[in-house]
């Protein structure tokens, strides 16, 4: 039921918040001096001090409200009071946001300002914000689909990869887009670059919700593909340079210019280089969008190692933010794509990975990064390029034949594949945040053999409980 994903998710963000306070505390509370001005009150033009034992009291009374709320929730979900119950969650997260934010303003001004990651207020605000817009936009974007149409049937849409058996609500990009968007506006100004991303962005949002009314031709999507990556590139998102794998330094893409016309030219290697790499995330994005849930964890582990290598950065600033927004947009749409999913993400996923793609390049150039954290959907998809042409079909070809798929024929569960998929992205995600050039190069090489192991593994295992029939004849 939606209303149990709802409360659900309301119980999530304030366990979240609490885990902010407590952490906040623990790490420094060492270096709080003896007497905090607690409550903030100024009435004489100086703060009312009190012992600093006493901020252990906003923890407390957090959790009094936490257990107050799930307590009056439950009775009012059992005499069927859903709004009053819904009105509940939310002045409960309100006095969460609170006692949350008086823990960090104290910690701030009494204490030294340097915070671990997770605890940053850039990371946790942009992550909060995507978070909390996007779960409250994707509710209202679930009933406009249903109202309007937007719905993948599998009684009338035949595709060898369907795994549905009844009707669900596409366009959940939709809300992971308008969340980022609100975030970067209200954060920082825009240049032209960050403003190529979301008009191109915005396009591959509409063709999006194009294809999940009308079904598109594969061939009219990828050219749309091909515009929204030209806008981006032409407002200046390009790889400029690239680490040296073998040594320090990098590797400049911007030597060889081609003049065009008076003062124009055009530096191909840093623009196809971005070119490419875009198309390629968008479309593997897309391809890993195969099971419930798989998709945001994907995105969201792979925007906060982008964000991470960036924070502290002046330079990259805009970029981390957007990364941890967009972090956090894709985890608020999670509750309705957790299997059993009540909205699907569509074609209009490309438009997530041509941002996240866009980030990596802006954020310093992460793109060997970024190609570290989805190495796995990488390779799948590259293997399921290979599997099509060898197939004599077109690339855009679709099939039952990913490494999401043979999982389920092994038996794993949709859940089970996703946690799977955001764990080998975690994993690979700390790999490159601390290794250099050369260690990502050697990491990539050695991920990528272990992967085809263990695909060629999964492959063996299903072909001997088929009897030697494999989905790849699909």
């Amino acid at each position: 039921m939606i209303k149990d994903r709802l409360a659900a998710s309301a119980l999530l963000i304030n366990l979240y918040l609490l885990f902010l306070q407590i952490s906040l505390i623990i790490f420094k509370f060492p270096s709080l001096p003896a007497e905090i001005p607690l409550w903030y009150t100024r009435p004489w033009g100086s703060p009312e001090l009190t012992v600093k034992t006493f901020i252990l009291l906003v923890p407390l009374i957090s959790l009094l409200i936490l257990l107050i709320n799930t307590a009056l929730a439950s009775r009012l979900s059992q005499k069927k009071e859903s709004m009053t119950s819904y009105s509940l969650h939310i002045l409960t997260i309100f006095l969460m946001l609170t006692s949350t934010a008086a823990v960090y303003r104290i910690i701030i001004l009494e204490s030294l300002p340097s915070f671990p990651w997770f605890l940053n207020p850039t990371v946790v605000t942009a992550i909060g914000a995507g978070f909390l817009i996007s779960l409250g936009l994707t509710f209202p974007t679930l009933k406009l689909a249903q109202k309007f149409g937007f719905m993948d049937n599998p009684k009338t849409h035949k595709h060898p990869a369907m795994l549905l058996t009844r009707s669900v609500a596409r366009g959940g990009a939709l809300p992971i887009f308008a969340a980022l968007a609100l975030v970067s506006y209200f954060s920082f100004p825009l240049d032209r670059r960050i403003g190529a991303i979301f008009l191109a962005g915005f396009l591959s949002i509409l063709v999006g919700l194009l294809d999940d009314k009308y079904d598109l031709n594969p061939y009219l999507r990828f050219s749309a593909q091909i515009a929204a990556t030209l806008i981006v590139v032409a407002g200046g998102v390009r790889i400029d340079y690239i680490n040296h794998p073998l040594g320090s330094g990098v590797l400049p893409l911007t030597r060889w210019v081609v003049p065009l016309s008076g003062t124009l030219s055009l530096q191909p290697l840093a623009f196809f280089s971005a070119v490419i790499w875009i198309l390629w995330t968008m479309n593997m994005i897309s391809w890993s969008n195969g099971v419930d849930g798989q998709f945001p964890l994907i995105v969201s582990v792979a925007a906060v190692v982008i964000g991470l290598l960036g924070l502290g950065d002046i330079n990259q600033y805009r970029a981390s933010i957007m990364a941890f927004a967009l972090a956090g947009a894709t985890l608020g749409t999670l509750p309705f794509s957790w299997h059993p999913s009540k909205i699907l993400y569509g074609f209009g996923s490309t438009a997530i990975g041509l941002i996240l793609a866009s980030i990596s390049i802006l954020n310093g150039t992460k793109v060997a990064t970024a190609l570290l954290v989805l190495l796995v959907p990488s390779i799948d998809a590259a293997f399921a390029i290979f599997r099509r042409i060898r197939a004599g079909h077109s690339p855009f070809w679709g099939d039952r034949a990913h490494f999401h798929h043979k999982l389920l024929d092994l038996g794993f569960s949709q859940r089970q594949i996703s946690l799977l998929y955001a764990g080998a992205g975690a994993i690979l995600g700390l790999i490159s945040i601390v290794s250099s050039g050369r260690g990502k190069l050697l990491a990539i090489i050695t991920a990528s053999g272990l992967f085809i192991f263990v695909l060629t593994l999964v492959n063996y295992r299903q072909s001997s409980v088929t009897g030697g029939k494999s989905n790849d004849d699909v």
